[in-house]
């Protein structure tokens, strides 16, 4: 859709009189036109169409609890619709592992045992954590 049929679809939903639609698009523009204008001269206090805050901004104002683990500590907001999704057995092993991988646990267990290698920590995650 080029930009001036958007602006032209823009203006015909503006009429509210089917008998003059002429004059009823050329109010609707003229008061848009005229707050817009106006709203140059209020407060930024005041929410007016040329202060307020878009749609799809994400100001990071969600839940006031402070999360226990740091992965969490994103701000964010849902979007879109809830869909329930549950995990097959495969997909539940790999996000439990891939979880313990990523915590401090690992990391304790590095410095607990700097000499052990890789592979022997993920076996002892494996022994400890059985999904």
């Amino acid at each position: 859709m080029y930009p001036f049929e958007r602006f032209l679809h823009s203006l015909k939903n503006k009429v509210k009189n089917k008998a003059r639609v002429e004059a009823s698009i050329c109010e609707a523009y003229l008061v848009e036109e005229t707050s817009t204008f106006a709203s140059f001269y209020y407060p930024d206090k005041i929410e007016t169409r040329r202060t307020r805050i878009p749609r799809n901004v994400d100001s990071g104002e969600g839940s006031s609890s402070t999360p226990l683990i740091s992965i969490f500590n994103y701000p964010g907001r849902l979007g879109g619709k809830a869909i329930t999704y549950f995990l097959g057995q495969v997909d539940l092993e790999a996000t439990h592992l891939y979880i313990l991988f990523k915590l401090i646990y690992t990391k304790f267990l590095r410095e607990l045992n700097p000499t052990t290698s890789d592979a022997e920590i993920d076996n002892d995650i494996w022994s400890t954590f059985p999904t």
